[in-house]
């Protein structure tokens, strides 16, 4: 094992594009995993990781990862920024690997002409995903349940479209009362960078 920085090799011409493989671990095991350089139209499964950078991660920790290129041969990658350590820390599964593409560690970031090519091909890269994974930031004040379980309820209520009219106003009378009693719980969420600025109508448009 060794504890160099960990080099990124470029990448072959045409459409291609690193994937992070995550190593599984416990929750306070440090973050370990591959990265594989693949076409984008032979990716194979993975979810792409949708955040924002500036946002903070926990506290006294160092952001990295440890990228493994053989059995023994194991390389540092120092992460810029909390958020994403915080994501793929909560996205690491403890018991299989997880494949997933995120711009922090899939580009290298200090190559000026590869970022600019993986910009362009980011379109391609969301579409192409089983699915988008976004990481709203870190749950310090144990809101996010709560918020979500209002948004559930909510959703549920719009749904019932088939019963009888008073059943639907009944329904919607509590929620109103719920939503009104929890409004700094909901607040909280919608609140959060990546709803609020433009993180949200950037990632949606790579759908529109």
């Amino acid at each position: 094992m060794t504890d160099s920085c960990y080099q990124y090799q470029p990448l072959q011409e045409g459409e291609t594009t690193r994937l992070l493989t995550l190593l599984p671990g416990g929750r306070l095991d440090a973050l370990r995993g591959t990265l594989e350089v693949v076409s984008i139209d032979c990716t194979g499964d993975y979810e792409a990781l949708s955040y924002v950078w500036a946002d903070p991660g926990p506290p006294h920790v160092a952001y990295e990862i440890l990228i493994c290129e053989g059995e023994k041969d194991v390389k540092l990658l120092t992460l810029r920024g909390g958020s994403i350590f915080a994501a793929l820390r909560q996205l690491r599964l403890p018991d299989k690997p997880r494949r997933i593409w995120a711009d922090q560690c899939c580009i290298n970031q200090d190559d000026l002409k590869e970022r600019s090519q993986q910009v362009h091909l980011m379109n391609k890269l969301y579409r192409n995903a089983t699915r988008v994974v976004v990481w709203l930031g870190m749950d310090t004040a144990n809101e996010a349940a709560d918020a979500f379980s209002l948004i559930h309820e909510l959703d549920e209520v719009l749904q019932r479209r088939d019963e009888q009219v008073h059943v639907e106003r009944e329904a919607v009378k509590r929620l109103e009362q719920h939503l009104q009693e929890n409004r700094l719980t909901l607040q909280a969420l919608t609140d959060r960078s990546w709803v609020s600025g433009m993180w949200c109508s950037k990632c949606l448009g790579l759908f529109g």
